[in-house]
């Protein structure tokens, strides 16, 4: 939920709703590093922010570029209809080889098979991996990704209705979070609140300015 409903929920103020809100995410964060997409992994980008006049395709303006890859199961169903096990979402400053190789190395396994549609920037950006590039077909080819990153735009803009760039990045390790411990919902508040017990402690500049 957002920070102004926990606060109106539990009769607190939003800053102090919020603090703890970033508390939760840090956890989050903690909780998915080091579990890296494994065997068949699909990527790509998308915006999130309001529309904007003459910004199309990989320009994007003021808003902001997340890449999203997630680890599928191809072996019950054609591709179109894979079935999602993990995800990956993370702010990138542009498209370009750089950017993306950067952060596919940390979330995607050396070994795994990665498919792409035919943009350059993924061409470079995984040089010596096992790249398989698709034609979009204006999204058709990668159905369930798209879904995915459907789902994530709705948590966005249903729940919290806007996130400031600065803060983007917390609110997606919540939503990797909570999709790939999905299955795990007796579990999901365990592992969160013993990650925060043993945590180092994170000051309100640390987490809150920007």
């Amino acid at each position: 939920m957002s920070a102004c409903e926990l606060a109106r929920q539990f009769g607190g103020h939003q800053e102090t709703a919020w603090f703890f809100k970033r508390k939760v995410q840090l956890a989050m964060k903690s909780c998915e590093e080091g579990h890296q997409l494994a065997e068949n992994v699909e990527v790509d980008e998308t915006f999130l922010g309001g529309r904007e006049e003459g910004k199309r395709g990989r320009s994007k303006g003021s808003k902001s570029l997340v890449l999203v890859s997630v680890e599928v199961d191809y072996s019950d169903m054609t591709r179109r209809k894979a079935k999602l096990k993990r995800c990956r979402a993370t702010v990138i400053e542009n498209a370009f080889g750089a950017s993306l190789k950067q952060v596919l190395e940390a979330a995607v396994e050396a070994s795994a098979v990665v498919t792409t549609d035919g943009w350059k920037g993924y061409l470079s950006a995984l040089t010596g991996k096992w790249l398989n590039v698709e034609d979009s077909a204006q999204g058709a080819n990668f159905e369930a990704l798209h879904w995915h990153i459907f789902n994530l735009k709705d948590g966005v803009r249903g729940i919290h209705h806007h996130v400031s760039r600065d803060h983007l990045q917390s609110y997606l390790h919540e939503f990797n979070f909570r999709f790939n411990n999905r299955l795990k919902m007796g579990q999901q508040a365990i592992q969160v609140l013993a990650t925060m017990a043993t945590a180092p402690k994170s000051s309100y500049l640390q987490l809150m300015a920007a």
